[in-house]
């Protein structure tokens, strides 16, 4: 999974586990071109040595957050992991991107 995810990289982005079967990436990006990469690794995901991963139930759902003025890491990585949840829950193999915070 890492490769694949390496595969859509740039020279300053950043992967790293996160936990179990988590990763966190770090991308300069806008969250529309992020949406887009990771659509297409976890299309990639599903094509690729299908029956294996089938075998094993293999899917990919993704959380994305683009980072906001003024906002922590922290709080950006709280978001990106709602939306992950939220694609799980909604039946998995699929990216959502993070709701924006209510300024108010």
């Amino acid at each position: 999974m890492a490769r694949e995810l390496e595969a859509v990289l740039r020279a300053d982005d950043f992967v790293s586990r996160w936990g179990g079967d988590e990763f966190l990436m770090v991308c300069h990006c806008a969250e529309s071109d992020m949406l887009t990469a990771m659509n297409r690794v976890r299309q990639e995901v599903a094509t690729s040595r299908g029956a294996e991963r089938a075998e094993v139930g293999v899917r990919v759902s993704v959380g994305v957050a683009q980072l906001l003025t003024a906002e922590s890491l922290d709080a950006c990585i709280v978001r990106a992991d709602t939306a992950l949840y939220e694609a799980k829950r909604n039946g998995g193999d699929q990216v959502c991107a993070a709701a924006c915070p209510d300024p108010g």
